[in-house]
């Protein structure tokens, strides 16, 4: 959960610097889980409070719009992130299915927003809008054949 926390708190502030701000501003995350009531929702939703609390007094107030999407229709998993587009989301969280990742991550590098993966991905692009919580396959294999 920390890791999850460490992350929010930087990537919200950063979202708020790129909006013009007249006092108060709103950012919304959007957040796809593959199943309803997942230690990954929980733990996601404990670090939101946590980072909601250190930004309290920053002027930056922190929206959450989720949804849960099936593990394998990736037509359907298009069509809520487009809905949350509208609903004015700044940045993606998930979801964690290696089958349907990959359309949110094409959404998010059209639309230029960032998207936030919490699973391992060995075609993950380096140019793209995305930021993996794992190494780079390419640095990965890197480091273990320098030892």
């Amino acid at each position: 959960m920390n890791a999850i926390v460490d992350l929010l708190v930087p990537l919200v502030l950063i979202l708020a610097g790129s909006k013009p701000c007249a006092g108060d501003t709103t950012i919304t995350l959007g957040v796809l889980y593959n199943e309803e009531n997942s230690m990954l929702e929980t733990a996601f939703k404990s670090s939101v409070d946590v980072a909601k609390t250190k930004m309290m007094d920053s002027g930056v107030h922190l929206d959450v719009v989720s949804k849960i999407v099936p593990l394998y229709d990736s037509f359907e998993t298009q069509h809520h992130v487009c809905e949350m587009l509208v609903d004015g989301v700044s940045g993606m969280f998930g979801p964690s299915a290696g089958d349907t990742a990959p359309i949110v991550q094409s959404i998010c590098d059209y639309k230029e927003i960032p998207h936030i993966q919490t699973r391992w991905d060995i075609n993950q692009k380096r140019g793209s809008c995305q930021i993996n919580l794992y190494p780079h396959p390419n640095t990965l294999a890197e480091v273990i054949a320098s030892y």
